[in-house]
């Protein structure tokens, strides 16, 4: 298979996918047309991965830009999620022994590890970083519930401590 580019009768230059069989020419797919050089190398880049799929054959040498498949021009940077972090935090909270803590109160204590601040300030963030929304309403229920918990929070990192640590 390849790429064929022609001139239309408009001006413009049709981009198709052709295939070569015993002399003559057979059209797979035609791609568009384009108007302008930009438009010409979309179409291309089209045709390309058109190709890829239609064939269903990889290729053995690596494509010398592996972004050129990534339409830039059609791509909006949405922002970076830490979920590996968030994951592996979880873990060891578990370890430790603070898996039976309420969802809000362990998320307040990894995104603290992650970026110290108020506690209003930490419910913005875990949003930010973390994609988890958490409501002003709840963290005012639960508050005066972490005092209660205080004690034993801390029992639970000794003992996690004196096990694995020798502290």
């Amino acid at each position: 298979m390849k790429i064929r580019v022609v001139k239309t009768a408009s001006n413009a230059k049709a981009v198709q996918v052709v295939r070569y069989q015993q002399n003559r020419r057979k059209v797979l797919h035609h791609v568009g047309s384009a108007h302008s050089e930009e438009d010409l190398k979309d179409l291309m880049i089209l045709a390309e991965e058109w190709i890829k799929d239609y064939s269903q054959q990889l290729s053995i040498f690596p494509d010398e830009s592996p972004n050129r498949l990534l339409h830039l021009n059609h791509s909006t940077f949405m922002g970076v999620k830490y979920r590996y972090f968030y994951q592996q935090t979880s873990t060891i909270l578990d370890k430790i022994g603070l898996d039976t803590l309420p969802a809000l109160l362990r998320d307040l204590a990894i995104i603290r590890i992650f970026e110290p601040a108020s506690k209003l300030r930490s419910l913005e963030l875990l949003n930010q970083y973390f994609g988890i929304n958490h409501n002003r309403k709840t963290f005012y229920k639960i508050a005066p519930k972490c005092i209660e918990v205080k004690e034993t929070i801390e029992q639970k990192v000794v003992d996690f401590a004196k096990a694995n640590y020798a502290f």
